[in-house]
């Protein structure tokens, strides 16, 4: 990604520290909290981005919004379907 973005690394920031794999509006809430001015769309247009080029992986739920992880490492998400 060529060009910086206090914005962008604020939310690549809330991922790296979060341990329970975030929802868009959780990432939100959280940069929010730090940076009142941020809109919504900034957030998830980001998000978009940063997957796009493969900084953070976003997981695809059954049920309920994605979320998204940092872990480059190979490890298992695992989803009880009983």
């Amino acid at each position: 990604m060529k060009n910086y973005s206090r914005q962008r690394e604020e939310i690549i920031k809330v991922i790296k520290d979060s341990y329970n794999h975030p929802t868009a509006e959780e990432v939100y809430m959280t940069v929010k909290a730090k940076d009142p001015a941020v809109s919504r769309s900034t957030v998830y247009r980001n998000l978009g981005l940063l997957v796009d080029n493969k900084i953070i992986s976003k997981i695809s739920m059954q049920v309920g919004p994605d979320r998204f992880d940092y872990i480059r490492s190979p490890h298992n998400h695992v989803i009880c379907t009983k």
